[in-house]
């Protein structure tokens, strides 16, 4: 039952949200995307009829296993233009602002005591690409349900907030179109929030924003590895039969600790760019590079799909009933949030 509500609900929404993307208000800019709405829809249907705990197993499973679909066909969106399109330099400052931004962010979180992987989520969130990397992380850095529409609603709230607020300060700062496109690019969340408070600035913004962003998101998965060795180095130590850990590190160990969707994720990820590359090299008549380019939108649509799918599922499973810990959760994320844009400025105007 709630497997045929979900697939009935995103099927709608999937069908009639093309048409009501093109209103140009900036709350339905955020509010009409898929996830969004899954999450809301999951959330509802838990409050208007009562829980079942056959419905919860269903929800568990149908997460999990969403959500591992969906990441893994992440893997064929990686375009290599996109990286070959930016100078070393702006490669280097935009490393330079995330690897700061994670590494103050864990500091600080020594103080506010955040578990663990709800800390990674958020900031694999403010730093990459918003909900789809904190669906991601999730499935890496393991944790509550319900606490990934936590953060994922946390996340979204500041990113919609930056969004309208950075065009202000922009105009404020006598900041170009470029500039600012560099600027939205490397500190705002998800991707529709970037192209539209670049659109709103300039629409000389756009494209520089939008290509900006698309190198953050290619920057998923060594952040997630970066991650795994300075936020939570003793996962990847391996526990013996007796629960004890075993004392040494190995290549081998690092990687017994990644889940299998991301094995899928790499080939995919690769095949991705090896092909790219051929089509530099043969030309877009290349038969392969052809079949790749068309396959990508099916494939990027699927996993959207699948990834809306898993966070109603996701939302099903969540009871809002903020606690301290959510509030220092709150604090922690607009602080990530709102360092991200101020190394980000610092970058422009260096």
């Amino acid at each position: 039952m709630l497997f045929l509500s979900g697939i009935t609900f995103n099927l709608l929404v999937f069908f009639f949200l093309p048409d009501l993307s093109n209103s140009n208000s900036l709350l339905a800019s955020i509010a009409l995307q898929p996830v969004l709405l899954s999450l809301l829809a999951g959330f509802a249907l838990r409050n208007v009829f009562n829980t079942r705990s056959t419905w919860i197993r269903q929800s568990d499973l149908l997460s999990s296993r969403s959500l591992s679909i969906a990441l893994s066909l992440m893997g064929a969106q990686f375009v290599l233009s996109d990286l070959l399109a930016i100078s070393w330099k702006t490669i280097l400052s935009l490393l330079i602002c995330i690897v700061c931004t994670c590494l103050i962010g864990i500091s600080a979180n020594r103080f506010l005591k955040i578990d663990n992987s709800f800390m990674i989520w958020l900031l694999a969130g403010n730093c990459i690409c918003g909900p789809a990397a904190i669906s991601f992380a999730s499935q890496i850095f393991n944790g509550e349900k319900k606490d990934i529409a936590k953060a994922i609603w946390i996340n979204t709230l500041i990113g919609f907030i930056l969004m309208v607020l950075l065009p202000l300060f922009a105009g404020l700062l006598q900041l170009g179109p470029d500039a600012f496109g560099v600027w939205a690019g490397s500190s705002l969340q998800s991707t529709a929030q970037v192209v539209t408070s670049a659109s709103i600035f300039s629409s000389e913004s756009t494209d520089i924003a939008l290509l900006i962003k698309s190198f953050r998101i290619l920057m998923l998965l060594p952040l997630i590895f970066f991650l795994k060795l300075v936020a939570a180095p003793k996962s990847l130590v391996p526990f013996t039969h007796q629960g004890t850990r075993k004392s040494p590190f190995s290549l081998t160990s690092f990687f017994r600790t990644f889940p299998r969707f991301l094995i899928i994720f790499l080939i995919l990820a690769i095949m991705s760019v090896v092909v790219d590359l051929s089509g530099l090299v043969y030309g877009a008549e290349f038969p392969v590079y052809g079949l790749l380019v068309a396959a990508r939108p099916m494939l990027g649509l699927f996993s959207k799909f699948c990834l809306s799918l898993a966070m109603f599922a996701v939302g099903y499973l969540c009871c809002f009933e903020l606690s301290r810990r959510d509030y220092r959760a709150i604090f922690f994320a607009i602080f990530s949030a709102l360092q991200l844009v101020f190394v980000s400025y610092f970058m422009v105007k260096v």
